[in-house]
């Protein structure tokens, strides 16, 4: 009988273990990893308003044990918050295939707000992430290894980058982009990888009026043919480009495009011919590439458009210790824009590039 007693005084501890640890997890990150553990394919998103399907059944103390357990859930250390962050690790569900590929798995980190409530503050596909510490500080930076052509690159080449909470120079703080952690010298073509989609998640930053013109427009013209429009890996926020210390915008339309609903999965998809060739929809939408830098005008702040053709490709120069420069892409002298010698963007080994002078006042 003590024997039973021992071991039913074992068991009933384990159960509370696995409470208390429940317990210690806020439930918008149990909802995300449920969501992510339900379905590695199309997992449930409570904040995307096109998701009509039922939210995954709730876990119980021991499932969410097992997710800390086997290193699907962990605690981080990213923000200066006194609350915890935490990571999740699709690589370490029972069905990664769905979230994992050539470019590594995702990764979400959720972190508390103002209010106390969790928030998503970085969602990517990466090869490595790793909490960095920084100097003097009680939280670290993140440290990741993007698919090469992130970075113009050869897919299996490294593309490192970092994010690190941080102030965008106006004030705003998030999980941003971070170039004072470069290791190498690395050139990044278009839009560079956010912390988080801009548009699916809760932002803090507010894009610039002109840019905000821009996607109002493509809008609208996508709803005069009844179809949707998504801005998403078209906005990009920017390092500093100007050197007044306040990060800069742009928007790059060549990944714009009008979306139906298909009628079989309500999913949205671009519209094709009888042959099957996608619907070019750029005549009737601005899918040239814009860039605004922040212009300081006495207390206030302002954004200029940089004088950009539309049609030419840009980069951004980041070296170790050094200031960022923005560039053009041009091809080699003689060389026919649509050969297979032609500069192209995903492998800009075949690209000049050529700088493009910014100034605090351009």
């Amino acid at each position: 009988m003590k024997r039973m007693a021992l071991v039913l005084a074992a068991a009933l501890a384990a159960v509370g273990v696995a409470q208390a640890r429940a317990q210690d997890v806020p439930p918008e990150v149990v909802d995300a990893v449920q969501a992510i553990v339900a379905d590695g394919w199309l997992p449930y998103d409570a904040s995307d308003p096109e998701n009509s399907g039922p939210p995954p059944p709730q876990p119980t103390a021991v499932e969410i044990r097992k997710w800390q357990r086997t290193g699907l859930l962990k605690k981080v250390n990213v923000t200066p918050a006194k609350a915890p962050d935490w990571m999740i690790d699709s690589e370490k569900t029972e069905y990664p295939a769905g979230w994992c590929g050539t470019g590594g798995c995702m990764i979400e980190v959720w972190s508390p707000d103002d209010n106390g409530h969790y928030v998503r503050t970085f969602r990517n596909q990466v090869r490595l992430f790793k909490v960095r510490r920084i100097p003097g500080k009680d939280f670290g930076w993140i440290e990741t290894d993007f698919h090469g052509s992130a970075c113009g690159l050869a897919g299996v080449e490294a593309c490192p980058w970092g994010f690190e909470w941080r102030d965008d120079g106006l004030g705003k703080f998030a999980m941003r982009a971070s170039w004072r952690f470069t290791k190498k010298d690395l050139v990044r073509t278009g839009v560079a990888p956010q912390a988080i989609d801009t548009v699916r998640d809760a932002s803090p930053d507010t894009p610039p009026p002109p840019m905000a013109a821009v996607m109002a427009a493509n809008t609208t013209a996508c709803a005069s043919v009844d179809a949707k429009v998504s801005h998403d890996g078209a906005i990009n926020r920017t390092p500093d480009l100007n050197g007044d210390g306040i990060d800069d915008w742009s928007y790059d339309g060549y990944w714009m495009s009008c979306y139906i609903s298909e009628s079989a999965t309500g999913d949205l998809v671009v519209a094709t011919t009888e042959d099957g060739t996608p619907v070019d929809y750029c005549p009737m939408l601005d899918c040239g590439a814009h860039i605004w830098v922040s212009l300081r005008e006495g207390g206030s702040v302002t954004w200029q458009a940089v004088d950009l053709n539309p049609q030419r490709a840009y980069g951004i120069v980041y070296r170790v210790a050094a200031p960022v420069q923005l560039v053009e892409l041009r091809d080699l002298d003689g060389v026919a824009p649509d050969s297979t010698e032609s500069c192209d963007t995903f492998f800009i080994k075949q690209c000049v590039l050529v700088p493009i002078s910014l100034s605090p006042k351009p």
